[in-house]
């Protein structure tokens, strides 16, 4: 049997591997696309009182984790069982 278990490790220490650290599910990150870099109103993204509502916290990171994406290469290795039968007369 194979890829009984998936766990991810690793990595380097980066803002987005902080909020969404390495584990069963998350292996690879994507361009997260929704990312608040310089466009918001007051002085900062978190400006509650400007932009009339706190900073979503999945638009704080420039990456995002990247769940089955196909275009990133980060799909889950699907579970596989090999069986061999040997027959002789």
């Amino acid at each position: 049997m194979a890829n009984l278990v998936n766990a991810c490790f690793g990595g380097s220490s980066e803002p987005w591997t902080k909020q969404f650290p390495p584990n069963s599910y998350t292996c690879g990150y994507v361009d997260n696309f929704y990312y608040v870099s310089n466009f918001y109103n007051g002085v900062s993204p978190n400006d509650r009182g400007a932009n009339g509502a706190p900073l979503n916290p999945a638009f704080a990171q420039s990456y995002t984790p990247g769940y089955a994406d196909t275009n990133a290469f980060v799909l889950p290795n699907p579970f596989n069982a090999y069986l061999q039968f040997n027959i002789s007369l």
